[in-house]
């Protein structure tokens, strides 16, 4: 399960495993309609490189998505390419 997989610090304290590919800057992102979290890196203004799923502990399951119906979490759009 932590193949190809490394220790994650967010800079607002969340914990877990990012892809082995990921690099500070990058950020964490619940997809809507999605269970799981989602690395991405910012390429250009609007524009995202997928990195890779991810295990945040505490944003999994649809834990996020009750915390944006609480107002703790804003919306974006992300253009991925």
């Amino acid at each position: 399960a932590i193949g190809y997989r490394k220790f994650s610090l967010s800079n607002k304290g969340w914990m877990g495993l990012a892809p082995a590919a990921s690099v500070q800057g990058d950020i964490i992102c619940i997809l809507l309609g999605g269970a799981i979290p989602f690395v991405l890196r910012p390429i250009d203004n609007s524009l995202y490189q997928l990195v890779g799923e991810c295990y945040v502990h505490g944003l999994m399951d649809g834990e996020a998505m009750d915390d944006l119906a609480k107002g703790k979490y804003n919306l974006h759009d992300f253009t991925i390419v």
